[in-house]
């Protein structure tokens, strides 16, 4: 599905020397699935959408299609950093314009929810995917949940090599890891033609 990732983290703890991160485990897989991945931190909206706008840009050759993973704390209507929270309007103008980047994926609490997954797709037409999490969640079992997605996606044995993206996804959050993602109120919205269709669990 798609050939690179760009994991824009921020901060999770604003008290803490001993700071974590998604970014050892989204490596790992990466490096493991053939699939270039990078990382950045942003701590407030100029650094938020900056990185956004280089990972866009054509002419730094970051291989295409390209998944964009949000990693922060979140709200229902705002991603936060340290310096800043970013509200949901600049997120969606900034990938509104961010023609190149097809799919995106929201690490965050609450901020996947339904109206902000319809509201981005209607405003960014050239989005194939957004999903994330309507629920509080675990930093562990979300990252967890968005690897074992991404490979079920990326990786396809025989049986599932022609299948649609959206069937693979469905199947992986009914079948396989049905408890899991109702916990967490995954939500996931993609385009089937000219229509935006939603999966929720």
């Amino acid at each position: 599905m798609f050939k690179s990732i760009l994991v824009l983290e921020s901060s999770w703890e604003s008290d803490s020397l001993e700071p974590f991160s998604v970014w050892p485990l989204v490596n790992g897989f990466a490096n493991a699935s053939g699939i270039r991945a990078y990382h950045r931190n942003f701590d407030n909206t100029d650094s938020f959408c900056h990185w956004i706008k280089v990972f866009n840009n054509k002419k730094n050759n970051y291989p295409m299609p390209k998944l964009l993973y949000i990693a922060a704390h979140g709200k229902d209507n705002q991603i936060c950093a340290t310096g800043n929270n970013i509200n949901r309007e600049t997120i969606f103008a900034t990938l509104k314009k961010s023609k190149n980047i097809e799919y995106v994926h929201f690490g965050s609490c609450l901020f996947g929810n339904i109206s902000n997954l319809k509201s981005l797709l209607d405003k960014a037409k050239h989005i194939k995917m957004a999903a994330g999490y309507k629920e509080k969640v675990d930093w562990v079992d979300s990252t967890t949940f968005d690897l074992m997605l991404w490979q079920r996606i990326s990786t396809r044995d025989e049986k599932d090599k022609n299948k649609k993206l959206q069937t693979v996804v469905e199947n992986f959050v009914n079948n396989e890891v049905k408890v899991l993602a109702e916990n967490l109120g995954f939500r996931c919205r993609y385009r089937y033609g000219r229509e935006a269709k939603t999966i929720v669990c």
